[in-house]
């Protein structure tokens, strides 16, 4: 039964159906939502295990305040359910975008998109950046898990959390975020946040760095998705923390440089812009970024929306990792 912290009038209460995931910080549930009315409506659920889930998923809560967007995806409220604090999500029927890829690129030699569906995704995933960035906010972990598609080919972020949650702590704004909230935060992740918020595989060079991450670190991390996307290979693959942290420091190497631009030139330029060392010589915008990618090949929409409501769905897809 759910006991609310932000009062819905609307719900009666929410009840788990299933478990879609667990990890360090808790577990993720396919839920109903009950309302008033004798309607049920899905929704996902976040459950925090441990002060530091809790801190993360109250933290979370207060990006509810954001304007919605067709290519994020919605935060609700924070309640408890079954006696847990609970954040309640808006429930997207799809799959993450590593989901998608591994299932829909074997209609493709090399397991390779073509550049049009390419650019089809990733041009919405700068429309759910830019509203990010207009809204003073940045991903921080910007990666094929927490893109999602759902059956109509529409894309939207997840777990968009981090970059607010990092910036709190760097900059000291409280976002309407209790100061005890922040200080414990920073207790559990350790005096240097931008090394320990994010996935080491998917940062920026700078992310490692004093300075840590900003909304130009999601600029690089497109790159990641397109290479992925494009030639079926991952910049950086599953190794020792230290040896990734290593690799994301250097940079994409000549050879992959060399592989993106051969399967297209146009987006291997797109690319290694994206890739520069220095934030200040990459794309200065999300819709900078998203210019240069449509301009690159045109966006194939309709091939998207076909391969989104060729697949069936699956309710894990959603909140599965790569």
């Amino acid at each position: 039964m759910e006991q609310k912290v932000n009062p819905s009038a609307e719900t009666v209460d929410i009840r788990k159906v299933k478990c879609l995931g667990s990890g360090g910080l808790g577990e993720t549930w396919l839920a109903e939502r009950h309302l008033t009315s004798g309607a049920v409506r899905r929704v996902t659920i976040k459950q925090a295990a441990g002060n530091h889930g809790k801190i993360r998923l109250i933290l979370a809560a207060g990006l509810a305040r954001l304007e919605s967007h067709p290519n994020l995806r919605s935060i609700e409220e924070l309640v408890l359910v079954d006696g847990k604090l609970t954040l309640v999500l808006e429930y997207v029927q799809g799959w993450n975008l590593f989901e998608f890829w591994h299932r829909a690129a074997n209609n493709y030699p090399g397991r390779q998109f073509p550049a049009g569906v390419v650019t089809a995704i990733l041009m919405q995933v700068c429309d759910g950046l830019s509203h990010l960035h207009r809204n003073g906010l940045f991903m921080c972990d910007l990666k094929l898990d927490n893109v999602l598609i759902d059956q109509s080919g529409r894309v939207k972020l997840i777990d968009y959390a981090d970059g607010a949650f990092f910036q709190a702590l760097r900059d000291g704004e409280k976002q309407d975020t209790p100061q005890e909230f922040l200080e414990q935060y920073a207790e559990n992740i350790g005096p240097e946040p931008g090394i320990y918020v994010g996935t080491p595989r998917f940062m920026s060079p700078e992310h490692l760095s004093a300075e840590g991450p900003t909304a130009l670190s999601d600029i690089y991390n497109v790159s990641y998705l397109l290479h992925k996307l494009l030639t079926g290979r991952s910049v950086i693959g599953r190794m020792h923390q230290l040896s990734t942290f290593a690799q994301v420091a250097r940079g994409p190497t000549s050879i992959q440089l060399q592989l993106i631009k051969h399967q297209h030139e146009q987006l291997g330029a797109v690319f290694e812009r994206c890739t520069q060392r220095n934030p200040r010589d990459r794309f200065a915008s999300a819709h900078e970024l998203r210019c240069a990618l449509v301009a690159s090949a045109q966006p194939d929409m309709r091939t998207l929306e076909h391969l989104a409501r060729s697949m069936q769905p699956d309710v894990r897809a959603s909140e599965a990792d790569e």
